[in-house]
């Protein structure tokens, strides 16, 4: 099931509209005991559902009946009882004729909406609203009264910084839109809001900025989300996969961040972002390749110690996924490119070792893997140790039994450090350098150039919400090549990249000119 919904600029109202799929129609009876009975009907006798009955004066001799329904834990009572129900009780309504409007007049609650759909008012219980039914009158108002306990604000360990903002997005989803306008502070920052899942009713935020966003893009996405109709979406790594133009790629062509900043800064260049209620990864569209070796503080630090750092983090991709392979190519096969006496000093280590090159090398590096999972998934205390510890000891004894080489034990090894400084590509790297592994074996260097070729082929044709992914490589736009792996200084990025579509080329109309010599001449 799927529904629209939109949230004002300066008011953020949960107005549910069904213009796009069909919703349950049950309109709300003016007879308040019905209501209850129906509400009762659909959702049973939960044991954290609360409903409170109560009376108010209306006019000097008339009373009527109001009915407010709540989850607990979902709806904080406190304020609920302080800002609602006690207003309501102090004093009479004078005998309005427009009851709604003088129930929201009494109450010191800014956010509530007007309803006449029973079953939407039911879907928002569990959104954190409480019902407010009155007898005698058909329309219901929602009060947006969440109490669930939210995560502090607190930098992602995923993505660290020496300088820079420490501000992470956390699992509220107003959290983390509030930390997005604070860094983009226009009325031009537009979000859409859907509603995903039949059974989990997910918010899924839309955020782009107008006038540079390409409007495709934006369309394109509105297009894919509402074909999305499944019962749950519990995680952005879902969404993400049900948007894959190219599912059964290894290359990830959706972009992910849990920094404010970095995903401010993404959207200031035309991309549009997608916001998942419950999780504090925000994706970002469309993804380019080359942005695996970018890092949000490149932009903090001088270009020239930026484009060194690019530049290490570009010959580590490189020397991560074909180092193995080169290393049994060059053993196995193409002995001639070794020095004789290291070549001499390499067959003596080997000499003890049962298992064939490829054979020792599959194993070696699958053991890492299985020591890099296990510290990861084991608590942290421990998972440390493990990961270190075990490592050491696993090669140090598989050395002295003669199970392994030690030159293998160090290729291995400079492969899987390598990929520390390529995070965001750590499980298309692990695969990439076991299928490389495969025709090295086999046929040598041949093999591997087929393999590399196969590689960049396929991505030469991903393509990102319709943006090819490896730009601005193919197709070429040179002029991004100054961000590309030499970032030259801010004044010469006048110009938004071409590799990402969007309306507004220019990023500065003016900065101060660069000092000439002759202006520190007296």
């Amino acid at each position: 099931m799927f529904k629209w919904k939109s949230k004002s600029k300066k008011v953020q109202k949960k107005e549910v509209k069904s213009n796009l799929t069909k919703v349950k129609q049950i309109p709300i009876h003016k007879d308040l005991s019905k209501n209850k009975r129906m509400i009762q009907q659909i959702i049973g006798s939960e044991p954290d559902l609360f409903k409170r009955e109560f009376d108010i004066q209306l006019g000097q001799k008339t009373t009527v009946s109001l009915l407010i329904v709540g989850i607990g834990g979902l709806v904080d009572e406190r304020p609920l009882r302080q800002q609602v129900v006690e207003p309501l009780l102090s004093k009479s309504l004078n005998g309005e004729k427009n009851l709604t409007a003088s129930l929201k007049k009494k109450m010191y609650v800014q956010d509530i909406v007007e309803e006449t759909n029973l079953y939407i008012c039911i879907m928002q219980l569990f959104k954190g609203s409480a019902i407010l039914l009155a007898d005698g009158c058909n329309t219901a108002l929602l009060i947006n009264a969440e109490g669930s306990v939210e995560r502090a604000i607190e930098e992602p360990s995923t993505e660290t910084v020496v300088s820079g903002s420490r501000e992470g997005f956390v699992e509220e989803l107003d959290t983390n839109i509030s930390l997005l306008r604070k860094r983009i502070s226009h009325p031009n920052l537009h979000l859409h809001t859907y509603i995903i899942g039949e059974y989990s009713q997910t918010d899924v935020v839309i955020a782009y900025v107008e006038g540079i966003a390409d409007p495709k893009i934006v369309e394109r996405m509105h297009e894919r989300i509402i074909q999305i109709k499944v019962d749950d979406i519990s995680s952005s790594g879902q969404l993400e996969q049900y948007l894959a133009e190219h599912p059964h790629s290894i290359f990830p062509t959706t972009g992910n961040t849990e920094r404010p900043d970095r995903l401010a800064a993404m959207m200031m260049e035309g991309r549009v972002a997608l916001l998942t209620d419950g999780d504090p990864v925000a994706l970002y569209y469309p993804h380019l390749f080359i942005e695996t070796i970018h890092s949000v503080e490149d932009y903090s630090s001088k270009p020239y110690y930026t484009s060194f750092l690019r530049l290490l983090r570009f010959l580590s991709l490189i020397f991560s996924i074909l180092l193995p392979s080169v290393y049994i190519c060059a053993v196995n096969i193409h002995k001639e490119m070794i020095p004789s006496q290291f070549l001499i000093a390499l067959e003596e280590s080997r000499e003890g070792v049962p298992f064939p090159l490829f054979l020792e090398t599959m194993m070696l590096l699958i053991l890492f893997e299985i020591v890099r999972e296990a510290g990861v998934r084991m608590p942290r205390a421990i998972g440390q140790a493990v990961s270190i510890v075990g490592a050491l000891i696993l090669g140090e004894v598989s050395v002295a039994a003669g199970l392994i080489s030690a030159q293998t034990i160090i290729i291995v090894a400079i492969s899987t450090i390598t990929t520390f400084l390529v995070t965001p590509v750590t499980e298309v790297v692990a695969l990439l350098r076991l299928f490389y592994m495969i025709p090295s074996a086999l046929f040598g260097f041949y093999g591997l150039m087929i393999g590399i070729l196969a590689t960049i082929t396929h991505l030469v044709n991903i393509k990102t919400m319709g943006v090819p992914y490896f730009g601005p490589v193919a197709p070429i736009h040179l002029r991004d090549w100054r961000d590309f792996i030499i970032r030259v200084p801010y004044k010469n990025l006048k110009y938004r990249p071409k590799s990402i579509p969007h309306t507004r080329p220019i990023r500065y109309k003016n900065v101060p000119e660069t000092p000439s010599r002759e202006d520190y001449v007296e």
